[in-house]
């Protein structure tokens, strides 16, 4: 932990918004940085909507047709048709 808050990865914090991070031993001796983020869960307002079905959406991708030779033509066009 200090050689990752040393190189400016983590920092020390006393927000009431951070996060509480443990690390946890692999069996392969290596570490893994584990969040706890049970305290943001809490406070977190989710959609009272789910997101749109691909059928849902196939009846809008219908009406886009791209042609391209390569790739930035085709970035291109898809640029213009987002736009």
């Amino acid at each position: 932990m200090d050689e990752i808050e040393n190189n400016g990865i983590i920092e020390k914090s006393v927000s009431e918004w951070a996060s509480l991070m443990v690390t946890v031993k692999k069996k392969d001796g290596g570490v893994s940085l584990c969040v706890y983020y049970r305290g943001l869960n809490v406070v977190t307002k989710f959609d009272a909507f789910s997101l749109p079905r691909m059928e849902e959406l196939s009846v809008y991708l219908d009406d886009i047709a791209v042609n391209s030779t390569n790739w930035e033509i085709h970035l291109e066009h898809l640029e213009k048709i987002f736009q």
